[in-house]
């Protein structure tokens, strides 16, 4: 099996490894572009992006991106804790337990 960069499938890992599972809770990783998935959180982080990215529900008619300021951080915060966590709002809660910051992660 070949290093690559991959992120969790069903939950917040991202990293380079050799596995197809986090090596954490054993969910399914797909493999993604590194840099790619960087630009995303970035653009995620500046309000740079598509409903259809984040959610299956259908698109409310007066919707539009919003910004997220402190989700990379929040991310690097993450990957610092040798961890994953089930869901974002799960690291939501934990950063803003750890850090006393909150990051909002509405759409």
């Amino acid at each position: 099996m070949s290093i690559r960069f991959r992120k969790g499938s069903r939950c917040t890992y991202a990293g380079v490894t050799t596995e197809s599972f986090c090596p954490f809770c054993q969910q399914g990783l797909d493999d993604a572009d590194q840099n790619e998935f960087l630009e995303q959180i970035k653009a995620f982080e500046h309000g740079e992006y598509q409903w259809s990215t984040y959610s299956k529900a259908d698109q409310p008619a007066d919707w539009k991106p919003r910004p997220h300021p402190g989700y990379t951080q929040m991310l690097g915060w993450a990957v610092e804790q040798n961890r994953c966590f089930k869901h974002p709002i799960h690291m939501k809660n934990s950063y803003r337990k750890h850090t006393g910051q909150d990051v909002d992660l509405t759409l």
